[in-house]
């Protein structure tokens, strides 16, 4: 018969709102999740080895936050960072730039669509193409050259301005010397593809101090810092300094912070603030009382394309959208790891640092989400072993459009238990292996287990998997049936929910069964197209899903001819649409309910033209 049970259930996307994280919980710092967040600070922080302090919050519109630091003020041996201690943030600086311009849009002192002509002096606009709207400079689709790692590069990968950077630490960088570096530079047409640039905020900048008739650093208190009471962010190397000692930068073991010619950073990188200074921001941007009209924000978050799956740029705003449904986060990161998202769905904040260049932030992203489960993000570097146990129950074992335990009424009902393991990783591929165990709940005497092997590897914005699967049982005498699979699939976000295409071929690779029911004779295959797609319920701990599915046979059915024969059948097999809702009491544990509706598209055996089927299943990761 050879079922191969592990295709069975309603696919991976339902599956990822099974084994991921929480939904819509909020930060408590007396729950559990307190010590699972200062654990996950303290494993980020052991990967700096000392040279760099991880600071870190999430926080909830009621109150509720979660806090943590770990490491050191200014290297090894120096005093211990504290939740409250200012850091730079980098380039997060360019979300509270494009806030600033827009408040001035809002004024009346500059507009989105006004171009370099007119929101730049002379001096500035020179050599630059006049069209260039503001709009342009903010989303980066200016065409303009980044002056940190455009251009030619010399054998240790740096540019002219690089060079002089780094052969001059003590020098004080102007927007004038800036730019001059960037006029140097090939430009592309204005309008067109995303191009990270900071040369992009550098004249944002001076359209801001134009505007205004004052310094930068001061227009950005009195619009931004002042209104929202963000009484701990300064710009660094302009006006006057932090109060208080800061956790110092690290470029692996070289020390950023302090050194003069970080002054190059200014507009879009050069800003010094706290966890909760950002908290006020965001906030400030998302919940209100930053911006007059809605409409203001709305201009903010319309994103273009950055050319990287999943992620998107708005107005000083990276998009991006989180696995499984769970929706977005909105915000910016900067050079050294520093962040500042939004969660809007359930208006929580992520902010922080880990004052490193040679790490990765986006675990705590993971962990504050959901996305990665608790603290497994974190804690999986390669070499460690995930494993999810499925349970599920169906009321017929409809697979891949026959039913195939079709005695008594009408089919069968089918339990089976599945253990997944994610194995560690042998870069490129992502190895994994299942193993099932099925049986009949009905007056059918069926059994059947099923072992899976394979690997994934990610390419452009797809998901690539090939895997051999085997399956051995007893269904009116011992059967078994061994198959290669290959799939495609790749996903993106629709008006807010996670949608999957995706595409699974398989090779039949014998023996040849009775009845054709599943598994096929040697060289027979099946092409099924799908589409996925799953949400999050806001609020609760709940999610939707749906799929549809339409299939083609090659031989790997059997198709009823008269006289009660069977012979192989080539075609299209059938067209199947289903609803799923998966309830999540806690992270990495999930049960859902789903019902399906499969239409036959060709005479297959003993399967009614329509065919309804439903069924449970309950998941635990670890």
């Amino acid at each position: 018969m050879g079922s191969k049970m592990t295709g069975r259930h309603p696919r991976a996307l339902l599956l990822c709102l099974i084994v991921c994280g929480a939904i819509g919980r909020s930060a408590d710092a007396g729950s559990p999740g307190a010590g699972q967040f200062r654990d996950g600070v303290a494993r980020l922080a052991a990967r700096n080895k000392g040279f760099g302090a991880v600071i870190a919050r999430v926080g909830d519109s009621s109150g509720a936050e979660l806090t943590a630091a770990d490491g050191n003020l200014a290297g090894p041996g120096s005093p211990a960072a504290d939740d409250d201690t200012p850091f730079e943030i980098a380039s997060v600086t360019k979300a509270v730039t494009a806030a600033a311009a827009l408040r001035l849009c809002e004024q009346g002192l500059l507009g989105l669509d006004w171009p370099l002509s007119r929101i730049l002096p002379e001096s500035a606009a020179r050599g630059l193409d006049p069209t260039i709207t503001l709009r342009q400079l903010l989303n980066h689709t200016s065409g303009l050259p980044d002056y940190w790692t455009d251009g030619p590069l010399d054998a240790d990968g740096h540019n002219a301005f690089l060079r002089e950077f780094l052969a001059t630490p003590e020098r004080r960088w102007s927007p004038g010397e800036i730019l001059a570096h960037a006029r140097a530079l090939p430009a592309r047409k204005p309008g067109g593809c995303f191009h990270y640039s900071d040369t992009n905020y550098v004249l944002a900048g001076l359209a801001i101090e134009r505007a205004c008739g004052r310094p930068l650093h001061e227009v950005l208190r009195r619009e931004i810092f002042q209104p929202l009471g963000m009484r701990s962010t300064v710009m660094s190397h302009y006006g006057p300094g932090p109060r208080v000692k800061i956790a110092h930068r690290f470029e692996g073991r070289e020390d950023l912070t302090g050194v003069p010619r970080q002054s190059a950073d200014w507009a879009g990188g050069g800003l010094v603030s706290t966890t909760e200074d950002l908290d006020r921001f965001l906030r400030g941007l998302f919940e209100g009382g930053l911006f007059r009209s809605p409409s203001t924000l709305a201009e903010m978050r319309v994103t273009v394309p950055t050319g990287e799956p999943g992620i998107s740029y708005g107005l000083g705003l990276f998009r991006v959208d989180l696995c499984g449904g769970r929706g977005e986060l909105i915000g910016h990161d900067g050079h050294g790891n520093a962040f500042a998202y939004y969660w809007p769905g359930h208006r929580t904040t992520i902010t922080g640092t880990l004052n490193q260049t040679e790490n990765d932030w986006w675990p705590l992203a993971e962990l504050a989400t959901g996305t990665g489960g608790p603290v497994r993000a974190i804690e999986t570097p390669a070499g460690t072993l995930e494993v999810s146990l499925l349970a599920q129950w169906d009321s017929l074992y409809v697979y891949r459009g026959v039913n195939v335990l079709r005695e008594g009424a009408y089919g069968s009902g089918i339990q089976t238990t599945t253990v997944a393991m994610a194995l560690p990783d042998l870069a490129p591929v992502s190895p994994y292996a299942e193993v099932s165990q099925a049986f009949s709940t009905g007056s059918v005497d069926y059994n059947e287990t099923s072992v899976t092997a394979g690997g994934a590897f990610e390419l452009a914005w797809m998901e690539w998997g090939l895997a051999y699967n085997g399956s051995f049982g007893s269904y009116s005498g011992f059967f078994q049936s061994h198959e290669l699979r290959g799939s495609l699939a790749g996903g993106f976000d629709v008006l807010g929910a996670w949608t999957e295409p995706s595409v699974e071929g398989v090779l039949g690779l014998g023996p040849e069964t009775v009845d054709g029911g599943g598994g096929g004779k040697p060289g027979c295959g099946f092409l099924s197209l799908r589409l996925d797609a799953a949400r999050e319920i806001p609020g609760w701990p709940l999610g939707l899903g749906a799929w549809v599915e339409g299939a083609f046979n090659f031989g790997y059915n059997s198709k009823e001819i008269a006289d009660n024969g069977l012979e192989a059948f080539t075609g299209p097999n059938h067209f199947e649409a289903g609803l799923a809702l998966s309830w999540e009491p806690r992270p990495g544990i999930a049960v859902t309910i789903y019902g399906a509706w499969s239409r036959e598209l060709a005479n297959l055996p003993l399967t009614r033209p329509d065919t309804f089927y439903g069924g449970v299943s309950a998941g635990v990761s670890f």
